[in-house]
């Protein structure tokens, strides 16, 4: 019963900070984090409801998993969707900050001259 309990403190923690990091990163309009933290919400949210819902697994039960794949193939391919977006939110958070880097490396060698 405490180890559910501390799941769910860490679930909510979790998209508690996500969405705290797209507040900030938005009000300081820094595009790369805005859209990192994004991703990684809308990952976290695809795992909660799909770890979840009832609903999909009395679909299952009834219908199997769809396009003809077997369970294991199912269960597969839906673990590599939030995989697959956190890399797309760290690659926008690399992008993002190269190009900070790059415009703050740009302005110091303008003000050296």
């Amino acid at each position: 019963m405490l180890s559910g309990f501390v799941n769910v403190l860490i679930l909510v923690a979790t998209v508690v900070l996500l969405i705290v990091g797209l507040i900030f990163s938005r009000k300081l309009s820094f595009t790369g984090g805005f859209y990192f933290f994004l991703l990684l919400l809308i990952s976290e949210l695809y795992q909660i409801t799909l770890g979840t819902s009832i609903t999909i697994m009395r679909y299952f039960q009834e219908h199997g998993p769809p396009m003809g794949m077997t369970l294991g193939e199912f269960v597969m391919w839906a673990t590599y969707i939030p995989r697959v977006i956190e890399l797309i939110a760290f690659t926008f958070l690399v992008v993002g900050l190269y190009k900070l880097w790059k415009s703050s490396t740009s302005n110091t060698k303008e003000m050296s001259h």
